[in-house]
């Protein structure tokens, strides 16, 4: 099964999030089990090594995982939507890097 990640972006006091990330593939050749995801309440930071697209960080607000199922198993996926809300918790305390 192939999985899409696909990260947007919920602005302080925005009622809609906009899209920020780009679906990210990965595939059953790249892992043996689904990949670790971040759950709802999860801060999460968003960073583009190629400098093509907006980074950022927030707090994980919701998620929706649609299910593709084919005729064949090599059309079967799943393709998750994550919504990263804006906060304002110090990232400082959160983590020593």
């Amino acid at each position: 099964m192939k999985y899409y990640f696909n990260y947007q972006y919920l602005p302080r006091g925005a009622e809609r999030p906009i899209d920020a990330g780009e679906a990210i593939e990965v595939s059953e050749d790249q892992c043996t089990i689904p990949p670790t995801l971040p759950s709802v309440g999860d801060y999460v930071q968003l960073t583009y090594m190629t400098g093509n697209g907006d980074n950022f960080t927030g707090k994980v607000r919701s998620r929706l995982f649609t299910y593709f199922v084919g005729e064949r198993p090599e059309q079967n996926g799943c393709a998750i939507n994550i919504v990263v809300e804006e906060d304002d918790d110090d990232w400082g305390k959160l983590i020593k890097e």
